[in-house]
C-alpha cells in the first residue's frame, strides 16, 4: 500500500492546529467579495473572521467558487511526484461542484501518473462532518489502512 495525502476543502472548517494534528490537506475555493475573488482561506491569513462576518452584518453578499482546476493540480502535483496516492473528501456535491472539478483534474493527472491512485469521496455533508471523516481517514491511515 502507498502512501497517501488526505484532502479538504474550504468548506471543512479545519483550522491550521486541527489539519497539522491530523496531517490533512486542503485545497481552497474562493470567495467573491463586490465582484473581487480572494482566497476562502482555513487559516484567516488574508482577512480576519472579524473583518469577514462585518462584511456580512454590513449586508455585504459574498459567495463561493468551486475549488479551482489548478488548485487541484498544483497542491496534488506535489505529492503524486514524491510517489504519494491522494484520497479527497470533498464538500457535498449536492452543494458545490467541486467533487466534479476534482474528478476532471483526477483524469488530467493520471495521464500523467498512471501508476497513482487518486481516490475522491462525496460525502453527501460538508463542514464538520467532512471534517470528521477526513479525521477518521487520518487514523486509519495511521493503522496502515
Amino acid at each position: 500500500m502507498n502512501k497517501f495525502a488526505i484532502f479538504v476543502d474550504s468548506t471543512s472548517d479545519m483550522f491550521t492546529d486541527l489539519r497539522r494534528e491530523y496531517d490533512i490537506e486542503y485545497v481552497n475555493m474562493n470567495i467573491v467579495l463586490k465582484g473581487e475573488e480572494k482566497k476562502a482561506t482555513l487559516d484567516w491569513d488574508i482577512y480576519s473572521p472579524k473583518e469577514f462576518y462585518d462584511w456580512m452584518r454590513d449586508g455585504i453578499k459574498i459567495t463561493t467558487t468551486l475549488v479551482p482546476l489548478e488548485v487541484f493540480i498544483e497542491k496534488w502535483t506535489k505529492f503524486l511526484e514524491l510517489g504519494m496516492d491522494i484520497l479527497y473528501i470533498s464538500c457535498s456535491g449536492a452543494l458545490s461542484g467541486s467533487v466534479n472539478v476534482g474528478r476532471n483534474a483526477r483524469e488530467m493527472l493520471l495521464e500523467k501518473f498512471p501508476d497513482r491512485k487518486i481516490e475522491i469521496i462525496d460525502p453527501l455533508n460538508s463542514c464538520k462532518g467532512q471534517a470528521l471523516m477526513a479525521m477518521r481517514a487520518s487514523d486509519l491511515r495511521k493503522e496502515g489502512k
